[in-house]
This record gives structure tokens, sequence and C-alpha cells, in this order.
């Protein structure tokens, strides 16, 4: 007994076609479904002078017309076709007296050489063992009875059927088009044993991590958000219920960091022994969450929770819409930098020397932003910081982008030469776009993802 897992474990279907070979086969049934490709059964069976009988599925489309002349129209007498309408989706190559395959592939190229697919090879002796040969000689004659011999017609019937599909394949191939270009963010479009993959660049190895990042991050933060909705008439008192449920988790989950990890001194060991503790059961550390912040009462502390809960998230998402953005001044930049937790911090952080001041110079968070959107304002980059921020953050709207994902327009605003801005980052953008669209994308900056991976989720990616 075998496990045939393709490229997972390098056992592939074709490679029992040599077992059968050497062993002598005689006789091979197949049932399966989807049959577009079978030159590895029909060269063995040619070359042992073995008996083939293939039951499949006539759906118009499977078997394909090529596979349907070899056994109707070939000079093989035992070589026969057996066909069915519907209901019928078995996977079972036998070739009786060597062993059978039993699993998830089709009899496709893409099945047998390219997917990943699973099943299991039987000796013949685990058949004999198990009493599998009657089982599986039931299992045929049950398929027989739903089965009628492929004809001469019934062939001439295909190509009329393709000829009658014309439109209808070149309609799929257009929508095949649209789904690429819409789910181009996707992981799994090639084949993982497709070694051209990997020449990518490191720039879309990069580009593809954040795609991935940024999909399992939306993700968990869209339930998050319907978790506090659904708890809304448990919010505290000081929480204003018109705000919406995203950036209700947001702060929620920047009290709950800042509550246990920032003020340790240690917030990215205490990160990751919450991680240990939770990867087990995350659901169970965000109902915790839920239930300690649902308790929490503001005291008189430098950060005004109330402040940033009611009014600014609302002051901020008037300020990035299209129109405000379309006349943005540098006052109004000013202001959004400052709301932004992640472009405040940022401010903060950028060296003097960038923003034009001598070294050791001190200055507030406030002057310091200003001095950040400034540095924006007057980049000498190849497109303002109000048609970035329009493409970034409503770019599928086709007045302002070119109708890509967020995650794609976020990272093409900070890779691509055309786009980005000095200081203008993903952690900055992905932030901006929460406080702009709160209904369909939750504020994703660094702590964020740090608060993720400490409540156990994984594949989190941080700074």
């Amino acid at each position: 007994m075998k496990l045939i897992a393709n490229s997972i474990n390098g056992a592939w279907p074709r490679d029992l076609l040599t077992r059968a070979r050497i062993q002598g086969v005689k006789r091979i049934d197949v049932a399966v479904a989807y049959i577009t490709d079978m030159d590895g059964i029909f060269d063995l069976a040619e070359e042992m002078g073995a008996r083939l009988d293939v039951y499949a599925l006539a759906d118009g489309r499977f078997p394909s017309i090529r596979v349907m002349r070899r056994l109707v129209e070939g000079r093989h007498p035992s070589w026969r076709l057996f066909l069915t309408r519907d209901f019928y989706h078995p996977k079972i190559v036998w070739l009786r007296g060597v062993g059978a395959y039993i699993g998830s592939a089709n009899l496709t190229d893409k099945a047998w050489n390219r997917n990943i697919e699973c099943g299991v090879w039987f000796e013949q002796a685990d058949l004999i063992e198990q009493h599998w040969t009657e089982e599986l000689a039931d299992i045929f004659d049950a398929i027989k009875e739903r089965c009628q011999e492929a004809t001469a017609d019934d062939l001439k019937s295909f190509v009329d059927l393709k000829e009658a599909r014309a439109d209808l394949i070149r309609a799929q191939q257009g929508f095949d088009a649209q789904v690429d270009a819409s789910l181009s963010s996707l992981l799994g479009k090639h084949s993982p044993v497709d070694h051209t993959r990997g020449r990518l660049s490191r720039g879309d190895k990069a580009r593809q991590s954040f795609l991935t990042d940024w999909s399992a991050g939306l993700t968990i933060l869209k339930k998050l958000a319907r978790r506090f909705a659904d708890e809304r008439h448990r919010w505290p008192a000081w929480v204003d219920r018109t705000v919406p449920s995203s950036i209700v988790q947001d702060q929620a989950t920047e009290w709950w960091w800042d509550a246990h990890f920032r003020r340790t001194g240690q917030s990215r060991l205490e990160m990751a022994r919450s991680h240990a503790r939770n990867s087990t059961d995350p659901d169970g550390a965000v109902e915790r969450l839920i239930g300690g912040w649902c308790d929490f009462e503001p005291s008189s502390e430098s950060w005004d929770w109330r402040e940033n809960m009611n009014v600014a998230p609302a002051k901020l998402r008037g300020l990035l819409t299209p129109p405000s953005l379309q006349t943005l001044t540098v006052e109004r930049l000013e202001e959004i930098l400052f709301l932004c937790h992640a472009a405040r911090e940022h401010g903060r952080q950028i060296r003097n020397v960038t923003v034009g001041l001598a070294k050791g110079t001190q200055m507030s968070i406030d002057e310091r932003v200003k001095l950040f959107a400034s540095l924006l304002i007057e980049a000498p980059a190849r497109r303002s910081v109000s048609t970035v921020l329009l493409y970034a953050l409503w770019g599928d709207d086709r007045r302002y982008g070119d109708g890509g994902s967020p995650a794609e327009r976020i990272w093409t605003a900070t890779s691509d030469e055309d786009w980005k801005l000095p200081h203008l980052g993903r952690r900055i953008l992905g932030e901006l776009i929460g406080y702009a669209r709160p209904d369909e994308y939750p504020p994703r900056n660094n702590r964020v993802s740090k608060t993720l991976y400490a409540l156990g989720f994984d594949k989190i990616k941080y700074d």
C-alpha cells in the first residue's frame, strides 16, 4: 500500500504504469469521471496486449474527442469505451493482477503531472488480503449497469457538440481571463512542479508574500469586526454606538496591546508567549479580549480613548473622501498624518537630516508630523501625494485607479517607481484605507498585525 500524492511525496500515478509493465498486466479497468489524456495507459495496453475497458462521464466536453477516437475507431477490438451521463465521480485505475489506484486524480495531464492530488495504491496482495478484488468487481458491475458502450454515432455527436460550443468556449475564455484578473492575488495558479516559478525575482516573491499576508489578515479582521458588532449591546457606555464595528475592534485591540505588551518593555517576548498560549484557541483569546474591553473604563491618561474612538476616526474618514483628497492641501495632509497612528509614529521616527533638521534637534510630534507632510507634498516624485492616496484608497473606481484589489494597489503605490513616495509605506496606507472605508477594510498597520499574532493567529507577518 502506498500514498500517491504527486509532487508532495514524489509518488505519481504514472509510476504505477511502470510497475504494471514489469509485472505483465493483461487487463486494465478504468472508471474515471473526466478523461482528456490517457496516453500512458494506451501505451501500456498496447505494449502488453492488454484488454482495456474505460468507463467515463459523457457531458459534451468529456471525454475528449481524441480519446474517444482511439477507443471507438482504433484497431484494438478489446479496447472499449462505456459512457454514462451524470451522478458519476469515481477515480479508479484497476491494473488487474498488479494492484489498483483509488484517489482524486482524473485522467488529465494536469491531474497526472501537475496538480496536487492524493490517492492510494493498493498492491495485489493488499486487495487479496482485504477481499477487495471482489468488491472492486462489484463496483465495476454497478457502473456497467449505468453505462452504454460508445459508438461512432456518439463520437459524431461529440464533434457536433464541440462546434456548437464554439461561442460558449470563447465566452468561457473571456470569463477565465476575468477570473485571472480578479483573483490574481490568490496562490495556487501555477503548478507545484512548474520549476520556472522558482525563478521569481525577489520583488515578485515579496509582492506575493504581501498579498498573501494582507488576505489572511483582512479575513480575520472582518470576522473580528462582526464579533464586535454582535456585542454592540455590551460596548462600554462611553463608546458611541454609531462608530463602525471595525473601528471599535481596532481600538479595543489597541487597548489590549497597550495593556498586555506595550508597557512591559519586552513586547516581542511577551507577544511570542501569548501566541504560544493562544494558538490552539484563538477564538477563546478573542472572547477574553472582548470581555475585558467591555469592562474597560478610560482613566485620565495621556491617550484620549474617547477622542480616538468617537471623534478622530470620523474626522479622518471625512478627510479621506475623494473630493477631499482631490483638493488636498498641506494643512489637510498634516491632519491626516497626525490622525493616522502609523503615520504619526513614522513622523516621530524620521531622521532629522531627512526633514532638514540639525542633528540632535528636539521637536514635538505635532511639529515633526508637519515636516513629514511637507516632505510628501514637496517630494520630487512622478505623482502627487493626492494622486497616490486616491489610487491606493479608491482605485477600484476607474476615475482614480486600475480597479485592482486594495492589496495590489497598496503594493504598487509603495513599490512601483512610477507611484511610490518617500516614507509613505504599506503600514500607513493599510491603516488609512481602514479609516477611509471602515465598512469594507478594517485598519491594518504593524500594531494590528502583532496583535493578531499575539491572539494566536498563524501566518500573520509583522515587523
